[in-house]
């Protein structure tokens, strides 16, 4: 009796396992299979610039964290990841003409930028600047933003104040 119990615990878990393991498989089997192709922010930038930009504006989005894409080219959020709205796409002026947008996702209840954020921002900024060829004095911070210091020195890379035409981009001065 003990014995015929422990055979059909046996099969039951062979059953199981079997079961999961086929579903397992199914579900891989079905599941979309990433794009390969999708683009990279890079070649986003680099072939789709049909118009004249002449600034870089840098703003932090709402206080809710959201993004209005009738408002900005692009947002970095807290974790450094970027997202480029339809206007970028579709090469929008929003407001004045000649102006990318990016807007940065706001720390909790300030306007603090992170490191990964800014890290990426300044990638962006580097990119934006070379394909579209613009200069690095007609890059503007929003004075209300508090970016992190550059390699722990204080100077006007912390300063509200500093417009990013002041600074390096290439993070040396």
């Amino acid at each position: 009796m003990a014995k015929d119990r422990h055979r059909r615990m046996a099969q039951t878990l062979g059953c199981l396992v079997a079961s999961m393991t086929a579903g397992a498989v199914l579900l891989h089997w079905v599941q979309p299979k990433p794009d390969r192709s999708a683009t990279q922010p890079a070649e986003l930038v680099a072939h789709s610039i049909k118009q004249q930009w002449r600034y870089i504006r840098i703003d932090p989005a709402r206080k809710d964290g959201r993004i209005d894409p009738q408002e900005t080219h692009f947002f970095v959020d807290r974790e450094g990841a970027l997202s480029w709205t339809q206007a970028w796409q579709t090469q929008s002026h929003l407001g004045q003409n000649g102006v990318v947008r990016i807007a940065l996702q706001p720390s909790a209840n300030t306007n603090k930028v992170t490191p990964m954020q800014w890290q990426t921002t300044r990638w962006l900024m580097n990119l934006l600047c070379d394909k579209c060829r613009i200069p690095e004095r007609n890059i503007v911070l929003a004075d209300t933003l508090a970016i992190p210091p550059a390699n722990g020195r204080r100077g006007p890379e912390n300063s509200a104040q500093a417009s990013v035409g002041q600074l390096s981009l290439g993070g040396s001065r």
